[in-house]
């Protein structure tokens, strides 16, 4: 009864977390809950098949996001062997995992996705828009945050290709031994309306 207690009141309290502030303890870490696209709950630290993981966050809706995947895909096929579990999770709380499914398979998503249903993992890293790129270890210390690469600098406005990888430049310098947290650009994309909205 304590311990269900105890998580009730951790659960709690991140839900209420505002938008600047990031509930980095190891015991919130613990708590964050994620659903698979089949409705199945899974612990977000239990995601980890090496020393860090990659969540980004990605919708159905957003082209910034969609545009991202083929250099997602590429940074799963290469830093996966280098310690990094890469997941995509979605913020789409009105889609079902059919139509969830769906996306995945039409975009050709060849990384493991997931649904942050409550928010739990969007109020603990903090984040505002898809695509948004936030690397934890496996301690929940967040060691990166930002945008994926400059592709897209704002509405309307994007290159063919990026001539700066922030994301993929984080993971090198993580997998080559630093052990700093890696400064990133803040994202640009698709706002995130319910985290949005409650920060005004």
């Amino acid at each position: 009864m304590v311990s269900e207690m105890r998580r009730f009141h951790l659960l709690a309290a991140l839900l209420a977390l505002p938008c600047a502030a990031h509930a980095h303890s190891a015991s919130a870490w613990e708590e964050v809950r994620l659903h698979d696209l089949h409705g199945n709950p899974v612990r977000a630290a239990e995601l980890a098949d090496g020393p860090w993981i990659l969540f980004v966050f990605i919708a159905r809706d957003c082209p910034v996001a969609n545009r991202s995947v083929p250099e997602l895909n590429r940074l799963h096929q290469e830093f996966s062997a280098r310690g990094f579990s890469v997941h995509g999770v979605y913020v789409d709380i009105s889609a079902n995992a059919e139509q969830l499914r769906a996306h995945a398979a039409d975009y050709e998503l060849r990384f493991p996705v997931w649904q942050d249903k409550e928010r739990f993992l969007v109020r603990f890293t903090g984040a505002r828009v898809t695509p948004e790129a936030v690397i934890v270890d496996n301690g929940g210390n967040i060691l990166y945050s930002g945008r994926v690469d400059d592709r897209f600098g704002g509405f309307g406005q994007s290159r063919p290709a990026p001539v700066r990888r922030d994301l993929a430049e984080a993971m090198e310098a993580l997998a080559a031994g630093s052990d700093k947290p890696v400064s990133g650009q803040p994202g640009f994309g698709c706002p995130i309306p319910e985290i949005i909205d409650e920060c005004e």
